[in-house]
């Protein structure tokens, strides 16, 4: 146990030369992609042994046996809103429902097997019209929604060691609305790689990885174009079993926002002004398997965001703040249900520059998922 106590603080040490950086999403981000993982804070690079880990860590399902098929739904809330020169004003937010999918195979006695998933890791909704009349131009706001569809390959290398390597594509729709323009178009097909990899390295102790590169998007919308450059991800993670009842996780994400530059539509006077720094989100889970197939969640990610704050972009709008989440999981008529609660708590933040005012923002998320093994 002293070996293991030992590799643990030199990987901390390691996690933790990540978290100078800030952390966060550049305000369209949905961390959220299923109900176990949520109910975590989706720290399950390390340890996601179910089939969410298609979503998260393909490799994690090295060692899972047989057919597996998720579905699930997640239903978002978001309140935001301003204050400029006295005067408060609320975004409109609405967010639609979105599903989730993921499937794996793992033939029976093969070190080989496959998995693929759909996902929404990108979306969000802001319409600030009524606020900003005095400003050199009218923001308007902005609605979009980025699907990814995932294809694996999975290796178990020998029994403690797996790897996987799959393809992104995505399906991809954005409307901006600013002074009297609006752009409306949609884009299929942009393709990013991604790779994974978990080892249990002691006993008790787990490692993750998983790398994701970012794709380039092109919206279209006749002769016009929007390019919009997703980041690069790097998630690091470790994952200790206290005993056979409690499993505790520290996953490290870095993300390469700085690549993701202005929004300029082509053919078009429609501009959003990005300012974005590259950001590290430090995320901790803990499960509790209270019971045979049963399962407590509780997760805390601290979160700030990739704008600057003296050039935010109120239409990606992206405060420092505190993810708290919670989560169930059980077995119900022969399927696998998982419920979880995500609440994201921003700090009011005062804001210099084009888009000056103090700003409040705070999102909520429902999810869940049934599974089934065959």
């Amino acid at each position: 146990m002293k070996g293991g106590w030992n590799l643990m603080r030199k990987i901390l040490l390691l996690l933790c030369c990540f978290t100078w950086n800030q952390a966060g999403a550049a305000g369209f981000a949905n961390e959220d992609l299923t109900a176990s993982g949520a109910g975590v804070a989706n720290a399950v690079v390390a340890s996601a042994d179910d089939v969410s880990a298609a979503m998260y860590n393909p490799a994690g399902l090295a060692w899972q046996g047989g057919l597996q098929i998720l579905l699930g739904n997640q239903s978002r809330y978001r309140t935001a809103g301003v204050d400029v020169n006295g005067s408060s004003s609320s975004a409109d937010v609405g967010l639609a429902d979105v599903g989730l999918f993921a499937l794996s195979w793992m033939p029976e006695g093969s070190d080989w097997g496959v998995s693929g998933a759909i996902v929404v890791p990108f979306s969000s909704r802001l319409d600030w019209n009524d606020a900003f009349l005095t400003s050199p131009q009218q923001l308007g706001g902005m609605d979009m929604e980025m699907k990814r569809y995932s294809l694996d390959s999975i290796w178990r290398i020998h029994s403690g060691l797996a790897v996987s390597l799959g393809v992104d594509s995505y399906d991809s729709r954005v409307l901006l609305n600013q002074n009297a323009s609006t752009f409306s178009g949609s884009g299929t097909g942009a393709i990013g790689l991604h790779a994974g990899m978990r080892w249990q390295a002691q006993p008790f102790w787990m490692l993750g990885a998983f790398l994701r590169q970012g794709a380039t998007l092109d919206i279209t919308a006749g002769n016009n174009v929007l390019s919009i450059q997703l980041p690069d991800e790097l998630s690091l993670a470790v994952a200790h079993d206290v005993d056979d009842l409690l499993r505790v996780e520290l996953d490290i994400k870095h993300t390469r926002w700085s690549a993701m530059s202005d929004w300029n539509v082509t053919g078009s006077a429609l501009s959003l002004g990005l300012d974005l720094q590259d950001t590290t989100d430090v995320l901790l889970g803990a499960t509790w398997y209270w019971r045979d197939n049963t399962q407590l969640r509780l997760g805390y990610a601290y979160e700030q965001a990739a704008n600057v704050a003296d050039a935010l972009q109120p239409a990606l709008l992206d405060l420092t703040g505190h993810r708290f989440s919670a989560g169930f999981g059980g077995m119900m008529s022969g399927m696998h249900l998982d419920v979880a609660y995500s609440w994201v708590t921003y700090t009011d933040t005062d804001v210099t520059g084009t888009w000056a005012g103090s700003y409040q923002d705070a999102q909520q998320s429902f999810l869940f998922s049934l599974s089934k093994s065959f």
